[in-house]
């Protein structure tokens, strides 16, 4: 680990990203260069606002593959190759993240939230990845990219398909009436931001209202009563920052995502959706 000051420490973040993560670039004065494919130039500002509000930390380990600062570094070297394909804007998806995920890029990203306050949800981008994992657009990335608009232009088509992936979902729940997963390129929790969904899955329940527990972006378990308590803090725990869900129960309606109150009991509450007194349930809601 090392103390560098301000560009040489980007310049040797960059140069680990190209070496560790097989990104092909050259560093020069005001900047780096992508060189897989057409040069791409990306400036040191443009690298530094793509670490978001941390920045960069006082002390660089170049060899942690789990380093939230090289990570976001590859992660918006990628986003930037990807934009600057003819055909990224047809590969835009609505994408909903935890609220404060580790995953979200920042300010700016979520372009609407679900009632609840439980997510965000905003563009991400289909392709970057091998299968069918959707990485979050940074407002960075677009703004570099000039992109932007071709966002905006699709942003209303990508809302009914990830509404048309919740209707999907909710017609899983015939078949699976116990278990929570993505569907098409929807993970969990965006099928969750669907109100096709969320409207599927409480119309399971007598009161309108059902309870699931979402510990990672890509696996649920509905009406969770018959898991131990400390299941889904403890799964939450383990999994990748970029990964984890919800650490605690959600209650489900048609029209909002709670996440149930941290504290108390949680073996006591009642979570399988048909209590007789589900109004001993406290669950916070947005404060705004």
């Amino acid at each position: 680990m090392q103390r560098l000051p301000g560009t040489e420490a980007l310049r040797q973040l960059a140069l680990a990203v190209s070496v560790l993560d097989g990104v092909e670039l050259e560093p020069f004065g005001a900047g780096l260069v992508l060189r897989d494919g057409r040069p791409l130039e990306v400036s040191w500002d443009e690298a530094a606002a793509a670490l978001g509000a941390d920045g960069l930390p006082d002390v660089l380990d170049l060899d942690d593959t789990s380093s939230p600062a090289r990570r976001r570094l590859r992660r918006h070297l990628q986003l930037r190759r990807a934009l600057d394909e003819p055909g990224a804007p047809d590969r835009v998806r609505a994408l909903a993240l935890p609220t404060g995920s580790a995953a979200a890029p920042g300010p700016g990203w979520a372009r609407t939230r679900v009632l609840g306050g439980a997510t965000e949800v905003g563009p991400g981008l289909l392709g970057l990845l091998p299968g069918p994992e959707v990485v979050p657009l940074s407002p960075v990335a677009l703004a570099a990219s000039g992109r932007g608009g071709d966002v905006d232009a699709v942003w209303a088509d990508a809302l009914v398909h990830a509404e048309a992936m919740g209707e999907l979902a909710g017609e899983r729940l015939l078949r699976e009436p116990r278990v929570l997963v993505p569907v098409g390129h929807a993970d969990v929790v965006t099928l969750l931001s669907s109100r096709s969904f969320r409207s599927a899955l409480a119309a399971g329940c007598p009161t309108g209202m059902r309870a699931v527990v979402v510990p990672m972006r890509r696996r649920g378990w509905v009406d969770p009563s018959h898991l131990d308590p400390a299941f889904v803090g403890s799964v939450a725990a383990l999994v990748e920052e970029d990964d984890r869900a919800f650490p605690r129960p959600l209650l489900v309606t048609a029209d909002e995502l709670v996440l149930v109150r941290a504290g108390g009991r949680p073996e006591r509450l009642a979570l399988d959706g048909i209590s007789p007194r589900p109004q001993r349930v406290r669950a916070e809601r947005p404060t705004d």
